[in-house]
């Protein structure tokens, strides 16, 4: 483990962020401190079993490009880690711990990672770590998906060794404990479980009482499952997404993530909570319209923003603007009607005469304009342009 000041190449530590399966997480700033990555040391076991393992491990990585995907920066040999681009933010596991999230932000969240595994796949990759612990929220930006060290390039030989399975039982597909290949559901099984543990709190596949299981109880438990339910009170859209995205069977369940993409473009859910009638929803509008915003207080959680949209996926309501930090209050905004033009009032006020008649005294004819005032005009500059041609006679 290293410590604050070591070095990793040119890369300075000052502290370590997180640990994995795969390897240790540190933030680390370059020479003269103008720039600050994160860099990856990995395990033994996983990359240091030979330079062309770890060269075509780095190729894969230097080639994606997508927004749900921390930037690339460099490599360093010796010891094998990554360098890439630092943002401030925390895990989805670290937010699920203070409990369930609002179904608005996981529709989001849903979108945002669906889109990402779309480009992934899309690169004949597949993730294969797909977990609340590898999915990071930053404070400005998408949802992004970290740790592709255990990722397999499908177009290639595997890079595990034969027979043995990377990853967690809990993350695991059914099928694959039996042997089966794995493929694009790989990744879209663990993004169902990350969407029912973001909408329960709860990790899934656990004991009555929350602990974790045994491996052997753990695997009874996931072959016994028919798929994942998050609860009644979900709303139906998500509930059945989660259902469709961890059906026991393989054949029945989605595989395919751009279909996940289209799926979810077509989700709108009420701005309601469950149980929340309209005219409540209606006095918390009013009440978010005529407050204003003040942070939380300490007894108060914050509420849930809508997480920040893929520029490429129907975002499905009005994004936020500009985007919020997830976990920062956010308040309602209800457009107001703009008053119109000061000349346009008389119109808009005014009753209607029926065609014939005139309209009622003090008031205008439909045009803005009033009738006696027309009038005079028209008689005055007839009687300013007699008497000038009166003085020009006279004068003659």
């Amino acid at each position: 483990m290293l410590q604050s000041g070591q070095t990793i190449g040119k890369w300075k530590v000052e502290r370590k962020l997180r640990q994995s399966n795969t390897g240790v997480s540190y933030l680390c700033c370059a020479p003269g401190g103008t720039l600050r990555a994160i860099v990856k040391v990995y395990a033994h076991k996983d990359l240091q079993r030979g330079t062309e393992r770890f060269e075509r491990f780095t190729r894969m990585l230097a080639r994606l490009n997508h927004p749900g995907i921390p930037r690339y920066i460099g490599t360093i040999a010796d010891p094998p880690a990554i360098a890439s681009a630092y943002r401030e933010g925390k895990l989805l596991s670290e937010r699920i711990e203070r409990g369930p999230m609002d179904p608005r932000v996981v529709l989001g969240l849903a979108r945002e990672l669906a889109a990402t595994l779309a480009y992934v796949h899309g690169e004949d990759i597949i993730h294969r770590a797909v977990k609340p612990e590898t999915v990071f929220l930053p404070d400005d930006g998408q949802a992004q998906l970290v740790d592709f060290g255990v990722a397999l390039e499908s177009e290639e030989e595997r890079l595990t060794e034969s027979g043995s399975l990377v990853g967690t039982l809990r993350i695991l597909p059914p099928e694959t404990l039996e042997g089966s290949q794995e493929g694009p559901g790989y990744d879209l099984y663990g993004l169902g479980l990350v969407l029912y543990e973001a909408l329960t709190g709860t990790r899934a596949f656990h004991g009555e009482d929350g602990s974790v299981l045994s491996p052997g109880k753990l695997l009874q438990l996931k072959l016994s499952t028919a798929f994942l339910d998050p609860g009644e009170d979900i709303p139906a859209p998500l509930r059945d997404l989660v259902r469709d995205l961890t059906l026991r069977d393989p054949d029945e369940r989605l595989s395919d993530s751009m279909d996940v993409v289209k799926r979810l473009r077509g989700v709108r859910l009420d701005a309601r909570k469950p149980g929340q009638s309209g005219l409540d929803l209606l006095a918390s509008l009013h009440a978010a319209r005529t407050k204003k915003p003040v942070g939380p207080t300490a007894e108060e959680e914050p509420s849930e923003p809508v997480l920040d949209q893929d520029p490429t996926i129907d975002p499905g309501g009005p994004e936020p603007e500009p985007p919020v930090p997830y976990d920062q209050e956010t308040t309602v905004k209800v457009a107001a009607i703009p008053a119109p033009p000061p000349e346009e009032v008389a119109v808009i006020n005014s009753p209607a005469a029926p065609r014939g008649m005139s309209p009622p005294p003090g008031t205008s004819s439909g045009t803005g304009v009033d009738r006696t005032l027309v009038i005079a005009l028209v008689v005055g500059t007839a009687l300013g342009v007699t008497f000038a041609g009166l003085m020009m006679w006279i004068n003659n």
